[in-house]
């Protein structure tokens, strides 16, 4: 059966609108996550231009998540008024001091500022979290539980909700050969 391209955005307007609003993700910034940081914690990384009223949608299950040891934001130029935006949210959501704010006065785009999100994470293994996404506990506790992280693999959810099916590129190996192909294909495309 089809879905009818109106569901995702109405899913996602769902979302935002009941399960993920700033009020809600502001009272989880503020509960108490467990003090000690367990060996196995990770980075979050997320690429900012122009969302500072909306970073609360990825922060969504991080910032009391005692697994995730920082969130490092990497803002790509934006006008500086939309970045004193994101600071002053960033600023009321950072109650756990998890989170990192870094500014680039040049925007180089987004593949770059992906790169240098990476760059800026201190722990070994790194979430990867586009601005406009959320990382649902249940994908989180599927990384916590594999029995073995190998270096060599990317993992990824099956979706990255609200826009992006992952599940045509599970299994494969991601390399820039395969990256400019499922990109000519459409494979990488936006699908939601």
């Amino acid at each position: 059966m089809k879905v009818p391209p109106w569901v995702p955005k109405t899913l996602s307007s769902l979302y935002d609108n009941v399960v993920c609003r700033r009020g809600v993700v502001m009272l989880e910034s503020r509960t108490q996550a467990i003090p000690d940081v367990p060996p196995t914690a990770i980075s979050v990384a997320i690429p900012h231009y122009r969302r500072g009223p909306l970073i609360h949608r990825p922060l969504k299950n991080l910032l009391h998540d005692p697994r995730i040891a920082e969130v490092v934001i990497v803002d790509d130029g934006s006008p500086l008024e939309e970045f004193r935006v994101l600071e002053k949210a960033v600023q009321e959501f950072n109650h756990s001091g998890k989170i990192r704010l870094v500014r680039r006065d040049e925007n180089l785009g987004a593949q770059a500022t992906k790169i240098d999100c990476v760059a800026e994470a201190s722990h070994e293994w790194v979430l990867l979290l586009d601005s406009d996404n959320t990382a649902f506990r249940s994908y989180l506790d599927a990384f916590f539980d594999l029995p073995h992280r190998d270096a060599s693999t990317i993992y990824c959810a099956p979706k990255a909700f609200p826009y992006f099916s992952f599940a045509p590129l599970a299994g494969k190996t991601m390399d820039w050969a395969a990256c400019v192909e499922w990109t000519r294909s459409k494979l990488l495309r936006r699908n939601g």
